[in-house]
């Protein structure tokens, strides 16, 4: 008992020992942080009349709540030791999704099925030895008609649905089975699969798995599909899109979807007091069509939910297409494209402007500005180059780093009708690890492109100067903005 004592008490005091030499040297500094410039390129009066607010923390309690003037190399900091819940612009949103396809198919499946491909294993293993692995080649659509589909769906507190991990609720099952009646796509007759399984002594199958043909051959005869569908969701509709695209790049069959290739519409509604949610499937339908031969990339909402955002791939060429959410009119078509063969989608979007990111394998990444009027149309103001080029007496370009701009927790994007102002996170150019830092960069862009980059650190920086910011683990906060204010 004693011993027990004794034990209790010495890590007692070791642990305690430890919390009061964080705390005392958190204290010690804990409004005293300094932000340190790694000024990278462009002129730095372009980043003159920006303030930034950003948040760094220990773990989620010690919490740095910063604001640093660029023009005054000036930080301002707040200390709290703990923060009372999550800023509601980060809570989490509605959305469903649509999967489906065979990247790491085993003997399991989906909608309580035993497996897709039961007889393919049965007859593989039935002359298999104990432990060793034996593996064939077999045709999806010998064994299916259609691609099969896996829904998830959440609306936080109100309905939660993921039919790959099973469901008990009629409603649910319902639901999934519409769906799957509804996206019907025949399986490619070029779309095959590697199976693979191992036996024990008593002839059971104890490991199995699967290998896409497509992807591990160069031949192009081969070819496979996965579907991924996603949404945007208004206050009683999920407007449901998904690429039609295989992997070799060709079009799916959408024939056999009532209405063929677009946009679908699944209704909702709030029942119990707004506390639950049911769908309407029975009046699921294609409410927008496109052409076959198109692809639909990305949907995205009007702030007003008013309008919504299509960016379409169409014959080489990137269109952004923006519809009427009440009687699904076209408002406005435009192309984004500036070359062909790019791929286009949404890097940012605020009520009065909008940044598209354009991709293409051999050239720069690039991206459009534009502003967006008081009828919700598209303005554009200018095209630029994310990242800026130099090449120097005939030698080989020199890259200087300007941000990814697309959105998540992090990023704000500001426009003051000349130039655009982008914080993100560190660039892994330059040597800093993106979850191991408390600090972020800057880039300001007009029609000319990349005017100004620099990367600034904070002394709270894990291991950035051997003090006390390198005895504990110091990042910025994921669920706060990097918040620009322009002065």
């Amino acid at each position: 008992m004693r011993k027990t004592l004794a034990l209790f008490l010495t890590v007692f005091i070791i642990a305690l020992s430890l919390y009061t030499c964080v705390s005392a040297s958190v204290n010690s500094e804990k409004e005293n942080v300094t932000i340190h410039e790694n000024y990278i390129y462009g002129d730095k009066r372009f980043a003159e009349k920006v303030e930034v607010n950003f948040k760094a923390q220990y773990y989620d309690n010690l919490l740095w709540d910063i604001n640093y003037n660029i023009a005054e190399n000036k930080a301002e900091t707040k200390f709290s030791l703990y923060r009372d819940g999550i800023p509601n612009e980060y809570d989490a949103t509605n959305y469903l999704t649509l999967t489906g396809g065979f990247w790491n198919y085993s003997t399991s499946g989906f909608l309580g099925e035993e497996s897709f491909f039961s007889e393919a294993f049965k007859d593989l293993v039935k002359d298999a030895k104990p432990y060793e692995e034996v593996k064939k080649t077999i045709s999806v659509s010998d064994y299916l008609d259609y691609y099969p589909l896996s829904v998830e769906i959440n609306f936080p507190n109100k309905y939660s649905l993921d039919s790959s991990l099973g469901y008990y609720e009629t409603d649910s099952y319902n639901l999934v089975s519409a769906l799957s009646d509804f996206f019907k796509i025949p399986v490619l007759k070029n779309h095959l699969l590697t199976i693979s399984a191992t036996v024990n002594e008593s002839g059971n199958i104890f490991q199995s798995g699967s290998e896409s043909v497509a992807s591990a051959e160069e031949n192009s005869i081969y070819d496979e599909f996965s579907i991924y569908g996603s949404s945007v969701i208004t206050e009683d509709k999920c407007l449901i899109y998904f690429s039609n695209k295989s992997y070799m790049g060709k079009n799916v069959d959408t024939s056999k979807i009532p209405g063929g290739y677009g946009i679908y519409c699944l209704p909702y509604s709030y029942t119990e007091e707004g506390r639950r949610v049911t769908f309407d499937y029975s009046a699921l339908s294609n409410v927008f069509s496109v052409e076959s031969n198109h692809e639909i990339t990305q949907l995205k909402l009007s702030a007003d939910g008013k309008s919504v955002y299509m960016v379409t791939e169409e014959n080489e060429e990137c269109y952004l297409t923006v519809i009427d959410t009440e009687n699904y009119a076209v408002l406005q078509k435009i192309k984004v494209s500036t070359n062909k063969n790019q791929s286009a989608g949404f890097g940012y979007i605020e009520n009065s402007f909008a940044v598209i990111n354009l991709y293409h394998e051999n050239l720069q990444s690039r991206f459009n500005l534009y502003t967006i009027d008081n009828n919700g149309l598209f303005v554009k103001e200018f095209t630029a180059l994310t990242h800026h080029e130099d090449k120097i007496d005939g030698s080989e370009n020199i890259r200087y780093p300007g941000s990814d701009i697309y959105e998540h927790s992090n990023i704000d994007v500001e426009w003051d009708g000349e130039n655009l102002y982008v914080t993100n996170d560190f660039d892994e150019s330059v040597g800093m690890v993106r979850d191991r830092n408390a600090g972020f960069s800057l880039s300001v862009y007009n029609k000319y492109g990349l005017q100004f980059f620099g990367n600034y650190y904070t002394s709270l920086t894990s291991g950035y100067d051997g003090m006390y910011g390198s005895s504990y683990y110091v990042m910025l906060s994921r669920n706060d903005k990097i918040d620009i204010t322009l002065k």
